[in-house]
């Protein structure tokens, strides 16, 4: 029995642990290598929310395309996209919740948060999560919106946490993210 229990142990998923916090899956990338555009999927246990940690071991800025990610749920039926860009420069982290068409999505102006930062090379965790919200119109009245809230921490310190409200369910069981001249690592469950 005992014999059997630690094989059992020697079968589970190994997590891997950054600042005290558990992840089931990892991977590393180096977007130099790949022509500064990779996408992985990173697929979620929940379809309403997404936990994904960044660990930037390096930039590649000679490529004329910001360094940085995308963390966004892409329709397959409308190739329709949502999600969370962070674009890394030399000391400034620009921050914003997009959607749109896989061709052309757009930033949404009242997101965008510029974010000082003394360190690119260090770790980002990235909060999606999508709540339905009901409204009490009155005489009788209520409404709902499917609200879209993403938080970053940049080193653990919490640098964004902005909301955007959608008119259908984002599912983030099957999630993307995107890198751009990047290398370092992904942590996500």
């Amino acid at each position: 029995m005992k014999k059997l229990f630690q094989k059992l142990r020697f079968l589970r998923p190994k997590k891997y642990d950054s600042a005290g916090e558990h992840f089931l899956h990892s991977s590393n990338f180096d977007m130099e290598s790949n022509g500064y555009f990779g996408e992985m999927e990173i697929p979620s246990k929940e379809s309403d929310s997404l936990r994904v940690k960044v660990l930037v071991s390096d930039l590649y800025s000679g490529d004329s395309n910001p360094p940085g990610f995308f963390i966004f749920s892409r329709n397959p039926d409308t190739s329709h996209e949502t999600g969370l860009y962070v674009r890394l420069g030399e000391s400034e982290i620009d921050m914003a919740i997009f959607g749109g068409p896989k061709d052309n999505p757009r930033p949404d102006p009242l997101s965008i948060v510029k974010h000082a930062a003394s360190s690119i090379h260090s770790e980002y965790l990235v909060e999606i999560n999508c709540s339905s919200i009901k409204h009490d119109l009155g005489e009788g009245r209520f409404g709902s919106e499917i609200r879209m809230t993403c938080m970053v921490k940049h080193n653990d310190k919490l640098i964004y946490e902005k909301y955007e409200s959608k008119i259908s369910q984002i599912d983030f069981k099957h999630s993307i993210i995107k890198l751009v001249s990047l290398k370092g690592k992904v942590l996500y469950n």
